[in-house]
């Protein structure tokens, strides 16, 4: 779950802000959404996120000392596509493109906007990780991972999908595991994975085909419980009971059998 609902920042001029968003955060895969007349505008994927309002005290917007608006970014690609867009159409540079020391993988463009608003672009994918377009309602915390495994040169356009590409848990260079399908169409985890796992010799895993790639998980160690297999269940028709009266009827049927001498 996000911690925010929206950011906003204030502009002086509206129609440029406008153009200017709208240029910036194409790169990016976000678009606007939504105009608010001459109050302001808002931007997203699906859902309005960041918008750049006009003040509602009629004084001029003044940019936040030590604020900063950051956009996640799909790819290093894409922050350095924001970062020369952004500069592109009219921004000021207030760092150039780069890896950045303050997460892993961290890599990001920092620029102000026409109204002196600080922006930044950052993508915490690992160089050459593959860039995918994000579903609306997804977010990708820091340390989950991408489900993406289209890099793994595995045969007939399928991938291993492991759990822990959905869950967040860490892989230590995840992006450099990769595996083959062997000539008898056998497929080998890494002995790093399967202990980390505690997949052992003999462990049952389901293979789920999804539209990502294939998905292995644990089978359950018991098969479920289906109503049938429960001891004590009869069929019944007629009016419900209540509690009393089951526990009575119950009581009554071990005195009936303990006076015949069969339980």
């Amino acid at each position: 779950m996000a911690i925010f609902t929206h950011v906003t920042v204030g502009t002086n001029d509206l129609a440029k802000a406008r153009a200017f968003y709208d240029t910036v955060l194409a790169p990016l895969g976000y678009k606007r959404l939504k105009d608010l007349g001459d109050r302001g505008s808002a931007w997203g994927q699906s859902i309005e996120e960041f918008m750049v309002l006009t003040p509602a005290d009629g004084k001029a917007a003044c940019p936040a000392n030590g604020g900063t608006v950051s956009f996640e970014a799909p790819s290093r690609a894409a922050v350095a596509a924001f970062h020369r867009a952004a500069l592109a159409a009219g921004a000021t540079d207030e760092g150039a493109v780069g890896p950045r020391g303050f997460w892993p993988n961290a890599y990001a463009g920092y620029v102000r906007d026409l109204d002196g608003n600080k922006l930044a672009a950052r993508s915490r994918r690992p160089y050459g990780w593959p860039a995918r377009p994000r579903s609306p309602v997804e977010r990708v915390p820091y340390g989950t991972r991408s489900s993406s495994l289209a890099g793994l040169p595995l045969r007939h356009k399928h991938h291993i999908l492991l759990r822990s590409y959905q869950t967040g848990m860490p892989m230590a260079n995840a992006e450099k595991i990769t595996t083959r399908v062997s000539t008898k169409g056998q497929v080998i985890l890494p002995k790093a994975i399967r202990e980390r796992r505690k997949w052992h010799v003999g462990t049952r895993l389901i293979v789920e085909e999804t539209p990502e790639g294939v998905l292995l998980k644990p089978a359950p160690l018991f098969a479920p419980t289906r109503p049938e297999d429960v001891a004590g269940m009869l069929a019944y028709k007629g009016k419900p009971k209540t509690v009393a009266e089951m526990d009575a009827a119950i009581a009554a049927e071990v005195k009936r059998r303990h006076a015949r001498g069969r339980y």
